[in-house]
């Protein structure tokens, strides 16, 4: 069984406008050490267990930026580069799928290029043991237990037990006083990070969002083969979508693992 990371390098570079900007968002800017916060996801995914070289998705504007950065580093993936932004159901499926036609069995563990996590060792540990939920054919998304009553990220309310959990459910971003109540009520924050086989992510695409699913096999189709690939027109299709609301709200099969490192989504 591999694991192959996926990286995602969405973002319009707005947020942190005029540090970042739509030619160069804050995922390529090193803004908290000497590497940009999409260096630092894949190195911290290098040490990862079984790991195959890392799946980035990105716009084809970006294209440059990600081989002149991958090589600063000494990294080698494959690059998808999106013809046009669809939103993330429809870069994660794509990325599904290509890793679902190189290899069945494979987990993907689908990571922001932009969120910052400086303790690389407990992050991996804990994909590790998402990976085994992942294995059993769940969906398995990393909560944080949050620092504050944050009202800049959705939260999750998770079943009980240990370790892998039930998701009771996905909330949008709260305002202050909400947050407040849900930390006295034991939601995490999504982290938006999800771990989970390439086949399972079909299935659920398949399932509740089929045309996204056949736009990215068609673009995977169209790009041909390589280590740089830009998808075909057929991905431009694709509905314009989010994978919470494609997916994450609507499957059966959705699963959190609490986490208490440091995390941030950078310029939340």
């Amino acid at each position: 069984m591999a694991v192959y990371p996926v990286i995602m390098c969405g973002g319009s570079g707005t947020r942190l406008w005029p540090a970042s900007s739509p030619a160069r968002p804050k995922q390529f800017i090193a803004l908290t050490g000497p590497r940009s916060s999409f260096q630092e996801t894949v190195l911290r995914l290098s040490s990862l267990k079984g790991a195959e070289a890392p799946v980035i998705v990105a716009g084809l504007a970006h294209g440059e930026a990600i081989r002149g950065q991958l090589e600063e580093i000494g990294v080698r993936a494959v690059v998808l580069l999106e013809p046009e932004a669809r939103d993330s159901a429809a870069a994660m499926a794509a990325a599904g799928v290509w890793i679902g036609r190189k290899d069945p069995t494979g987990i993907a563990v689908v990571l922001s290029a932009d969120h910052e996590v400086p303790d690389a060792e407990a992050f991996c540990l804990a994909v590790a043991e998402a990976v085994v939920g992942a294995q059993a054919g769940r969906i398995v998304t990393l909560g944080v237990k949050p620092a504050s009553p944050s009202p800049a990220y959705g939260y999750i309310r998770p079943g009980p037990g240990e370790g892998v959990r039930s998701v009771e459910a996905f909330v949008e971003k709260p305002d202050e006083a909400t947050a407040r109540a849900y930390l006295k009520d034991g939601y995490l924050w999504n982290s938006g990070n999800f771990v989970l086989a390439a086949a399972v992510l079909q299935a659920e695409l398949e399932a509740h969002a089929p045309e996204v699913l056949a736009a990215a096999r068609a673009g995977v189709e169209e790009a041909g083969e390589g280590d740089v690939l830009t998808l075909g027109p057929s991905f431009r299709t694709a509905p314009k979508i989010s994978i919470d609301y494609a997916v994450m709200e609507r499957t059966q099969v959705a699963s959190v693992l609490p986490v208490d490192f440091i995390w941030s989504d950078v310029g939340a």
